[in-house]
């Protein structure tokens, strides 16, 4: 009871009647103030302050919010750049794997095994990725492809050195051909190049139509040494090849016997010792004489003890003449190809019978064709 009276007497001594005064106009007016007021004005007073506190908290949580949602945000930009520097990394990789010819799979492989084990955790941890991290991932790739470009290097260093060894041994076959025939290879191969020339300088001449798909030049300052080595034996084949595709080694006639060689023979009307400068094939009456190498017709038509004559150009140099034929069926200026038949198996001219007079002539110097139909036969078994 008596702590009840003593705050009874605490709130009749704080909301005791109070007057308010006002001076206005020289008159001063006063307006009672009682404990009922009071206490509404205090109340009021207390209303706004607990709103002002709960208003001031529901804005500092907000803040809170916005700022939490901010580093969410914050961390999938983190996320989004994390994932966009992989692909591009992906990216280089491939490429980099694709103009080395590299075994793709393999490296699927590797980066399927590498996400497993790095980037699956990286994800799912609750923290932002650390930049180390990547840079490790990006290094191990790094090393990763270094090791794959060397292992390729290697490999491709066997394969040019293989292809190299098969080149120089085709080169040493193509070489015997041609020095069966007789011939000096290295001057060949000069009247080659020098042909070959002549013929671009030709086609560049021509301001005619041109056109094409546009391959850039690729410089051999590119290339390493095997591989300009293997360039250079390359050419040197493709080159030899020419050359004894030009060369007349194939037989103008059929299946048939020689009846007369090459060189010192006796002459069948004088019975006399004579050079003979060609070979004689006799054959069935009626039998196709074929082109033994791609050419140009320069000669047709009857000329003294040839009879019906014609004559090949092939180029390097060499030529060869078909005489005593029944028949000539090409023209002169004809470019005729390997195996066309130019005529027809007879006995015009100085004969004594049906039979082919086949000569092969180097700057316009009889050789003997038996040793370029044996280059011929060396060059098919091979």
């Amino acid at each position: 009871m008596a702590k009840r009276k003593t705050s009874f007497s605490l709130i009749r001594r704080l909301f005791h009647t109070r007057k308010i005064i006002i001076v206005s106009d020289h008159a001063v007016d006063y307006y009672p103030m009682s404990r009922s007021v009071q206490g509404m004005l205090l109340v009021s007073v207390l209303g706004f302050v607990s709103w002002a506190s709960y208003s001031t908290g529901s804005f500092m949580a907000a803040q809170s919010q916005i700022q939490e949602k901010d580093r969410a945000i914050a961390k999938v930009n983190l996320e989004n750049q994390k994932i966009s520097s992989e692909f591009s990394l992906l990216k280089q990789d491939l490429v980099r794997m694709k103009d080395e010819d590299g075994d793709l799979s393999e490296y699927a492989e590797f980066v399927i095994k590498q996400y497993s084990e790095n980037n699956i955790a990286a994800l799912s941890d609750v923290s932002p990725p650390v930049d180390g991290a990547n840079h490790t991932m990006m290094f191990e790739r790094i090393n990763f492809l270094e090791q794959r470009i060397a292992t390729l290097r290697e490999e491709n260093k066997e394969f040019v050195d293989a292809i190299k060894q098969i080149t120089e041994g085709k080169i040493t076959e193509l070489e015997k051909a041609i020095s069966l025939t007789g011939l000096d290879r290295e001057t060949l191969k000069d009247r080659y190049t020098a042909e070959q020339e002549e013929l671009a300088g030709t086609q560049e001449d021509d301001d005619g139509p041109k056109g094409g798909p546009y391959i850039p030049y690729r410089s051999s300052e590119l290339l390493s040494g095997e591989q300009k080595d293997l360039v250079g034996d390359m050419e040197e084949m493709m080159q030899l090849h020419a050359i004894l595709e030009r060369m007349p080694l194939d037989r103008p006639i059929g299946s048939t016997k020689i009846s007369s060689g090459f060189g010192r023979r006796i002459d069948p009307f004088t019975r006399r010792l004579a050079q003979h400068l060609g070979i004689d094939f006799s054959g069935p009456v009626g039998a196709k004489i074929y082109a033994t190498a791609d050419g140009k017709v320069t000669f047709t038509g009857y000329r003294g003890a040839y009879g019906n004559l014609v004559e090949l150009k092939h180029g390097l140099g060499i030529s060869t003449r078909y005489g005593h034929l029944s028949r000539i069926l090409v023209e002169e200026g004809d470019m005729v190809t390997k195996g066309a038949i130019i005529g027809i198996q007879g006995s015009t001219g100085r004969s004594t019978g049906n039979h082919l007079h086949y000569e092969v002539r180097y700057n316009n110097r009889a050789l003997n064709p038996l040793k370029f139909l044996s280059a011929g036969q060396h060059v098919s078994k091979e």
